[in-house]
């Protein structure tokens, strides 16, 4: 990864950042590694079943590094705008490290919960800083290259956000009628439609806001958009999440009623099923499968206001270049024939004897 991300001026064969195909590659697979260290999502269910935890405190474990990412991301978007942005990922993957080291060797809930908030910070860098990175050695008009050749070859956005709020509006609303009884491979045909909705959304939507800026902005505008992406998130998990559990329990109490057992429990109830007897265990299966339903359906009730929002984007079609190029220089520059230097400013600026960018060549 060292070295592929600042390989400015274009040469035969280079994008207009002045890099291969092969060293964007690099980049990318350097940045899709860092992503690998979210290692401790995965072990969660573990550690919180070692140290005893309740449903309480695994809702708590879960929110607390959402927060941190939320009010981290920007920071770390600003930041790549005045420094490095390599160092800036590697400090972001040693602080993740670090969060994960922590909650590896929790041995209480508070330790594991300030743990969870250091990985928030570093994540929120992370995802500020990969989108910065991306944005700097790929033109918006290229990035579909890597995530999507419909894109790239029409330079048009806005009816892969439209098309993608439309199928998930779909998707939510056909899973938002699943039970625990329902066919598995009904289950699966919904939710596919379900991921072909934020598939089309969240891919294009952020070169739709890089197109606007310059890449000097490049670092604040995808942090900002990762930032409300984020909060919406963390709004979501928690609205939502009440929701589910305050229909799973009405569920459960209904079905133990149903079966003549006095419901207890409460949030500090047990999450082990394994420890329950098998009526019960049924219930609360059964439960949990017919919950999600009603979450689905206020997601697809949402989501028609992220269509309204939508629709009266005004679409700019996607640039080639890294940098944004001012129309009219360019116009005069093919005008007289010649061509307008689209790397980044500063890179021109080093470059001993460069004029600015955007001055027309000498006609030939």
């Amino acid at each position: 990864m060292a070295g592929c991300f600042f390989r400015w001026g274009p040469t035969a064969g280079t994008n207009s950042a002045g890099m291969t195909h092969r060293h964007v590659l690099e980049a990318l697979t350097g940045l899709l590694a860092a992503f690998f260290t979210a290692i401790v999502a995965n072990a969660l269910t573990t550690i919180m079943d070692q140290l005893h935890c309740t449903q309480t405190d695994f809702a708590w474990v879960i929110m607390a590094a959402l927060p941190a990412n939320a009010a981290a991301t920007p920071m770390w978007g600003r930041l790549a705008d005045l420094f490095d942005k390599k160092l800036l990922v590697q400090l972001s993957i040693i602080i993740f490290v670090a969060g994960s080291a922590m909650a590896g060797f929790a041995t209480t809930i508070p330790l594991l919960l300030t743990a969870r908030v250091i990985q928030g910070i570093a994540m929120g860098g992370l995802t500020a800083l990969a989108q910065a990175i991306i944005g700097t050695i790929i033109s918006p008009r290229e990035r579909g290259r890597y995530s999507g050749q419909m894109v790239t070859r029409f330079g048009r956005w806005k009816r892969f956000l439209v098309g993608g709020a439309l199928l998930l509006i779909a998707g939510l609303g056909l899973t938002g009628t699943i039970t625990h009884d329902t066919n598995l491979a009904l289950v699966g045909s919904y939710t596919f439609v379900f991921g072909l909705g934020p598939g089309m959304m969240m891919q294009n939507l952020l070169p739709a806001v890089q197109n606007t800026v310059a890449v000097k902005d490049i670092g604040s505008a995808s942090g900002s958009a990762a930032f409300f992406r984020t909060v919406g998130g963390a709004a979501g998990v928690a609205i939502l999440g009440a929701v589910m559990g305050t229909r799973v329990t009405s569920v459960v109490n209904a079905g133990l009623a149903g079966a003549g057992v006095k419901p207890a429990g409460g949030p500090h109830a047990t999450m082990d099923l394994a420890s329950l007897p098998d009526p019960v265990k049924v219930i609360v299966r059964a439960a949990c499968g017919d919950g999600p339903a009603l979450i689905f359906m206020i997601g697809a009730i949402t989501m028609l206001v992220a269509l309204a929002a939508v629709l009266p984007m005004k679409e700019i079609p996607l640039r080639r270049t890294i940098d944004m190029v001012d129309a009219g220089r360019r116009g005069a520059a093919v005008a007289a024939g010649g061509s307008v230097d689209t790397r980044p400013a500063d890179a021109v600026a080093d470059a001993p004897g460069t004029p600015e960018p955007g001055t027309p060549e000498p006609a030939k």
